[in-house]
């Protein structure tokens, strides 16, 4: 099974300043009566603001969400792609399950023309009704739906041209200057709605039998999820093919291309199985396409041994709805990290990790302007807004230090016992922290300690205070703007994390976290004896900051060429942030610089330069 990986008057003037001069006076006699009115109507607002979300978001649920009434099995789904007028007909027959009484069957449709609609169990005329992205497919005598198993055909057209998602065209030029046309698809997160009529929604998952027509001319090929089953004539011009059926699954992970690409072909070890890997390209690339294939073949080796899977994974999980995409995305964004870890073992990609992926969410998620990485979305537009780097990067960062809590073994098992109890079918965010702390047993609360990351947004800063062998942690949120002001009652949690705390020192890297819950007002460690320094986070493997005392950071930069790449690259990162934050004193990410020498990797000097670029 071969699956296939693409925002004056003059009188005004003066007008302007009295205003100015007025306000000036007022500021002086009243600042502080100001700046408490100002927080408050701050707040205010806010608080009005997600109150309206609130109600636009009860609103939308009619308005964008399909009713629990009906589900589909199975798309048999004809596309008729013509690449000279950049226009497309398709037919699809749902066969679908009636779950309830229901008026109308609603599916998701946008910009599409729909041509004519069949319902099997009662032929007659229908009337269709457009809402939003709704399609309601009603009787015109009123009668309803009644529950069992039903199937629907829908006549459609649209247009490829001008657009990057659904069904579009897309052009290469040759050396020799030709234009070639091809045809391809963007579904993720809701627009295969304007490619077929679907039920548009992840969790409603479905089988596909799909038909996708092609030029006859023989360089040209089509391609789906799955290998081609056959291929026949249409017509003079254009030939039909037809592709085997797939396993069940969401909409935004079908997909389609027709295209005079070529490829080149390889092979991996799947469980036992030798399965064809291709790898396709314009025949001008095709030399690229090998070290593509060769790279290919050993990611796929080592998530086939990671997952304990054959691939392509006959085990599907996807979230039940875009509020816990960062589940997929995140965990995504940090296991290619490790795939490409096997593939090339000198590259160093978890050290590229911290630089790529945690330095810059770091940077942006310690602004108001954050947002949570579980949020509650409902229509098309907010949901494509959290495909952000808080659900990428944010996500993948706080599994990693998930993974470094529970330990590798742990969180391995864990996440291949999650796709067995979910296979083929949906899941929230709980349901993989449950999975763990079976495992886990009672050392700690893993839901608890990843809720205070996953619903709220932010992270904590822990300050340092040592008396003698003992260090003393508190927390607050680390915010880079020093003056601004915020409602901790806006999350359950009041702005604290559950912390998995490490650190190492010369000694050594400590062999457990301590857990610096969220309602601990601090937490005490013991300098283990002969330790001459100690410095928390080992790696930067958690998702949080740490400042010390003056005297601490000095020795730290004094031992700073005995730390690991992974604890270079924090410090450097940290002390930078921090300084901006108007926390520490900009002499101590500047004294670090200078402790560079040509032998440091690549990826802690590249750290520094992004610092000094950013605070220049």
């Amino acid at each position: 099974m071969l699956w296939y990986m693409i925002f004056m008057l003059k009188h005004n003037i003066l007008a302007c300043v009295f205003l100015i001069i007025y306000t000036v006076v007022a500021l002086g006699l009243s600042t502080t009566i100001l700046s408490i009115e100002n927080k408050s109507l701050r707040l205010t607002i806010r608080r009005l603001k997600m109150e309206k979300n609130n109600c636009d978001n009860k609103d939308n649920l009619v308005k964008f969400r399909l009713p629990d009434t009906v589900k589909p099995l199975l798309y048999d789904l004809y596309l008729y792609p013509d690449l000279k007028t950049g226009l497309f007909r398709g037919k699809v027959n749902i066969s679908l399950e009636i779950l309830k009484e229901t008026e109308s069957v609603s599916l998701h449709s946008k910009g599409l023309n729909i041509a004519n609609v069949k319902v099997a169990s009662q032929p007659g005329t229908f009337t269709i009704e457009k809402t939003y992205d709704l399609l309601n497919i009603k009787r015109k005598d009123n009668s309803k739906f009644i529950p069992g198993f039903d199937n629907v055909e829908i006549e459609f057209d649209g247009d490829m041209k001008n657009r990057i998602v659904g069904l579009y065209t897309s052009s290469y030029t040759t050396s020799s200057g030709e234009k070639r046309q091809i045809a391809t698809s963007k579904f993720e997160p809701t627009f295969a709605r304007q490619a077929y009529p679907c039920f548009d929604e992840p969790n409603l998952k479905a089988k596909y039998k799909v038909h996708l027509l092609k030029p006859k001319d023989s360089s040209y090929i089509a391609l789906s999820n799955y290998p081609v089953e056959n291929v026949t004539d249409y017509d003079n011009d254009h030939q039909l093919v037809t592709f085997d059926e797939t396993v069940s699954m969401s909409t935004y992970l079908s997909c389609f291309i027709v295209s005079d690409f070529t490829h080149t072909e390889t092979s991996f070890n799947n469980s036992g199985k030798v399965v064809p890997l291709k790898v396709f390209a314009s025949p001008e690339n095709l030399d690229k396409t090998r070290y593509a294939g060769e790279v290919g073949k050993k990611v796929i080796e080592y998530y086939v041994q990671y997952f304990q899977m054959p691939y392509p994974l006959p085990k599907l999980v996807t979230m039940n709805w875009w509020n816990d995409l960062w589940l997929n995305e995140g965990f995504a964004s940090y296991i290619e990290y490790k795939g490409v870890l096997a593939a090339e073992p000198t590259w160093g990609m978890l050290e590229q990790f911290i630089i790529t992926d945690l330095h810059p969410v770091l940077s942006l998620d310690a602004k108001l302007s954050s947002h949570p990485i579980v949020k509650h979305v409902v229509t098309p537009d907010q949901i494509t807004e959290i495909f952000d780097i808080i659900s990428y990067n944010k996500g993948a960062s706080i599994l990693r230090m998930l993974e470094a809590t529970v330990g590798e073994e742990v969180f391995q098992n864990g996440v291949k016992n999650y796709l067995n109890r979910y296979a083929f079918g949906n899941a929230v965010t709980k349901d993989l922290l449950t999975e763990l702390q079976l495992l886990v047993g009672n050392k700690f609360d893993v839901t608890e300690m990843m809720d205070t990351f996953t619903l709220q947004m932010g992270y904590p800063i822990l300050d340092v205070a040592i008396s003698g062998d003992t260090y003393t942690l508190t927390q607050k949120r680390f915010l880079k703007d020093p003056n601004a002001s915020y409602n901790v009652n806006e999350t359950k949690f009041k702005y604290r994390w559950s912390v998995p705390v490490t650190y190492v020192t010369n000694l050594g890297k400590s062999s457990e976290f301590i857990l610096f819950k969220y309602n601990d007002n601090q937490v005490t460690i013991k300098k283990p004896a002969g330790a001459t320094w100690l410095k928390f986070n080992t790696d930067q493997i958690g998702y949080y900051r740490v400042n010390y005392p003056l005297d601490e950071w000095k020795n730290i930069i004094n031992n700073y060429t005995l730390f690991s790449t992974g604890d270079k690259t924090h410090l450097l990162e940290e002390t930078f942030m921090i300084a901006e934050a108007n926390q520490l004193s900009y002499t101590i990410p500047l004294e670090l610089t200078k402790k560079l020498k040509r032998r440091n990797r690549l990826y802690t000097m590249e750290c520094s330069c992004i610092q000094y670029k950013r605070h220049s």
